[in-house]
């Protein structure tokens, strides 16, 4: 973060300072010396606040007592440097002289607040330099993680809170500057230094959000419970995955003081209410008693509306209020395993983050005489990984809290939480699992197997989007699906995928409220196929359009969705295309033509994405 922000300051606007002096100083003198003076200054400021950033390091392993005194020692020498040249050039006539002019006025502002976001940065160290010591001090402190965990939060609160109020107005103006016509290499170095200043900005607000609203959800103040959903994508639901397993966890002073985890079927015989199958799963699939099971309480994409309905059903079944839901999948387990390292389970074996997934599912689905049996294996495996986990040392946490952030961004990991304030920081940073709210165009492709077999894992799936974008306003779409199966021919994979093995999905694709759809169009092995009625709803503020189909093993299946949104008339265009949670990815081909222009982008879809074109 602060490498980052140092490195961006220290090269880049030096040799924007140094080009807009050549074009500021247009005659000789005291100001002409001066302002040269004051260039002189800022270089050595850049220089020293880069070579401090440096010495620092960007992650905790490397925040050694002695690295640390020695980036405060040149932040010292960096900050007052920084500050008196900044100081010179506002207060110099030349740049205030060129201020005046229509074209260069833009130019001189840009480097003037390039200047400022110097200062802000060196100051912004002083503020990690401070997170840092807070590190090491925590480190050693011979007290349990958990309460190590919150003292961290509580005494990184202040600096955090510091460094994202010096930092947000500065890129504020550096993004103001990027709407006024720039010099070309000017406009450069400012939309890179905007693009640093925003990362760092943007993690010293989540540090701020987690050392603020993170220990009350971690039991600080008193014990807090939460219902776990282990979510399987190899069996594909709208919210992430079949929900294998449930069961709660409760904190307390920063660290988990009770794990239970259960089949998700143990739950069924348990509901004093029964709750009603969503339409069309009723049509699709047969249920215990005809009701709703939790194990498919995730028939909606957006998870928090799946956590009230997963918390509502727990609550029939125990009793139990909880105080909000996480769900994740192995892929998340499986990346906390790439920083821990393996785990080895007695009775189990070992799991590595190379090969969790496929020890789970065989142990579940080949290993066991029955698949219930099999996922006893379930909560001894969690309580492991989290034993490693809260086992790691104070320096990998940053490293754990990255894998928490990228494994949400992928929706591998989503949390639904009562507490009002810590819900909010969720949804700004997209860790609620919701539907997302864009003003602009929008994509949403939802499979969910409805087959009981574990298909999602060998499918083959991609995606291509032709959009035509017209100036009065209006776009049309293609989106294409493409899905393959390949024979089974191996026990693992037969086990998985039980009777013939066929792939049935129904399918969803969500679009803006107003979209109005042209047709569907399926082809199994390239020759046109009958697909089921197309059903058309509306769901959270969005179109959604379903289909179901049937894939046997061997055999390729095309579905083509046409339809046109209108838009509002502008000379702009943006398409945002949500991915569904558990996806691993989808491999998604772009292209789309606007007035005067024409674009193709490769996606992989393995997280959310925007795009915007302008005419």
């Amino acid at each position: 973060m602060s490498s980052a922000t140092g490195r961006r300051l220290g090269r880049g606007s030096v040799t924007i300072l140094w080009a807009a002096a050549l074009l500021l100083i247009g005659g000789a003198g005291l100001e002409s010396l001066t302002l040269a003076l004051a260039f002189g200054e800022v270089q050595q400021g850049s220089s020293a606040l880069l070579q401090a950033t440096d010495r620092l390091g960007a992650h905790p392993e490397q925040w050694t007592p002695d690295r640390i005194s020695a980036a405060g020692r040149l932040n010292r020498t960096a900050g007052p440097l920084l500050e008196r040249g900044c100081a010179r050039l506002q207060s110099n006539p030349i740049p205030r002289a060129a201020g005046g002019l229509p074209v260069a006025g833009a130019d001189t502002t840009a480097v003037l607040d390039l200047c400022d976001a110097g200062i802000a940065a060196s100051r912004s160290l002083d503020d990690f330099l401070r997170v840092a010591r807070a590190y090491q001090a925590v480190e050693r402190d011979p007290a349990p993680p958990g309460a190590r965990f919150i003292k961290l939060l509580s005494e990184t609160g202040a600096p955090l809170r510091d460094a994202d109020a010096r930092l947000r107005p500065v890129l504020a103006r550096l993004r103001q500057d990027l709407a006024r016509p720039l010099a070309p290499p000017l406009r450069a170095k400012v939309a890179e230094a905007a693009g640093r200043l925003a990362d760092a900005e943007q993690r010293a607000a989540l540090g701020l959000g987690m050392s603020e609203q993170l220990g009350p959800a971690l039991g600080s103040s008193r014990p807090t419970t939460y219902l776990v959903l282990l979510e399987n994508p190899g069996e594909m639901r709208p919210s992430g995955g079949l929900i294998g397993s449930v069961g709660t966890i409760t904190f307390a002073n920063g660290a988990p003081s009770q794990l239970e985890i259960r089949p998700y079927d143990d739950y069924n015989r348990l509901l004093k209410q029964r709750f009603p199958i969503p339409s069309p799963l009723d049509r699709l699939m047969s249920f215990y008693n005809n009701a709703l099971e939790i194990g498919d309480a995730g028939w909606d994409p957006d998870f928090p509306t799946t956590a009230r309905l997963a918390e509502a059903m727990y609550k029939s079944a125990t009793g139990l209020d909880v105080d909000g839901t996480i769900a994740f999948d192995p892929y998340a387990i499986s990346a906390l395993l790439a920083v821990t390292g393996p785990v080895s389970v007695p009775t189990f074996g070992t799991f590595s983050a190379a090969d969790v997934y496929a020890q789970l599912n065989y142990i579940i689905n080949v290993q066991s005489a029955y698949p219930h049996e099999g996922k006893q294996a379930l909560p001894v495996v969690g309580r492991e990984v989290l034993k490693t986990v809260l086992a790691q040392p104070i320096a990998a946490w940053p490293r754990l809290l990255d894998v928490f952030q990228q494994q949400a961004r992928g929706r591998h990991l989503q949390i639904e939480v009562h507490d009002a304030a810590l819900a909010k920081s969720l949804a700004a940073g997209d860790v609620d699992g919701s539907i997302a709210a864009t003003p602009g165009d929008y994509l949403m492709v939802v499979d969910a197997n409805v087959g009981a077999t574990k298909g999602d894992l060998y499918a083959n799936k991609s995606m291509s989007v032709r959009s035509e974008v017209y100036a009065d306003g209006l776009s049309r779409h293609l989106v294409t699906i493409d899905y393959s199966l390949p024979a089974f021919n191996d026990d693992l994979a037969r086990a998985l995928n039980p009777g013939d093995g066929s792939y049935r999905d129904y399918l969803r694709f969500y679009l803006p409220e107003h979209a109005a759809v042209a047709g569907v169009k399926a082809a199994l092995d390239s020759q046109p196929s009958v697909a089921a009625p197309v059903n058309v709803t509306q769901e959270h503020g969005r179109a959604v359009v379903g289909v179901f189909f049937i894939l046997p093993p061997q055999h390729s299946l095309r579905l083509q969705l046409a339809y046109e949104v209108p838009l509002q008339v502008g000379r702009s265009y943006s398409l945002f295309i949500q991915k569904q949670a558990g996806s691993p990815g989808l491999p998604t081909d772009l292209l789309v033509s606007y007035p005067g222009g024409r674009a193709e982008r490769h996606l992989a879809l393995d997280r959310d994405e925007e795009v915007g074109y302008r005419w």
